[in-house]
């Protein structure tokens, strides 16, 4: 099915740009757990992961914000949610800055 193919090609990308790197963990889209969700990575060997924080950084609240919400709530152990890039269709290429320009600021801090 459509999860089995997503978790095979974002696999095959990770080991084409990163062939040393070793995918063991997966989280669900949207944090979605489904039986099909679960048994499909179950079967590529991957361990479930959800995050604890969540700063919103999708939304673009503003670096301050980001940094704040992360800093807010961690402690040892805590898993922090943050986007590297943007879903199908909202990536503007004329954009000046990208869509993550604020959590790439915020990792910084």
């Amino acid at each position: 099915g459509q999860t089995r193919r997503e978790i095979l090609e974002a696999n095959a990308i990770f080991k084409r740009t990163c062939p040393a790197a070793t995918v063991r963990y997966m989280r669900a889209p949207y944090g979605i757990w489904t039986k099909e969700v679960i048994a499909e990575s179950t079967k590529a060997g991957l361990t479930a992961l959800h995050w604890s924080i969540d700063p919103r950084d999708w939304s673009r609240p503003g670096v301050d914000a980001i940094v704040h919400a992360v800093l807010a709530s961690a402690q040892p152990g805590s898993i922090v949610l943050l986007h590297d890039g943007s879903p199908p269709g909202e990536w503007d290429p004329n954009a000046c800055t990208t869509s993550r320009d604020q959590t790439v600021t915020a990792l910084s801090r």
